[in-house]
């Protein structure tokens, strides 16, 4: 007789979904403007090679991270401003 191994299965993780409270909370004017560095160039009008140079050289930190994504709050761009000339 042949014996069957059997699998063990890992129970899957839940993803959480925000709920419409945190989410409308997420989106009211308070909220900070969180721009990446592509949408950052599109507002100056410069390549976004320029400005992921710019944060390189003044070793400015992303303010947030998501996805692999870095975004920038209104204070680190107007250091990413100041650093352009």
């Amino acid at each position: 007789m042949a014996k069957t191994i059997s699998k063990k299965t890992t129970p899957k993780k839940e993803v959480k979904q925000t709920s419409a409270k945190v989410q409308s909370k997420l989106l009211t004017e308070k909220s900070p403007v969180l721009l990446t560095a592509a949408k950052i160039a599109i507002e100056v009008g410069v390549t976004p090679a320029k400005i992921k140079q710019v944060i390189a050289e003044l070793k400015i930190e992303p303010d947030m991270i998501r996805c692999n994504c870095n975004y920038y709050t209104d204070k680190t761009i107007l250091k990413i401003k100041k650093g352009l000339g």
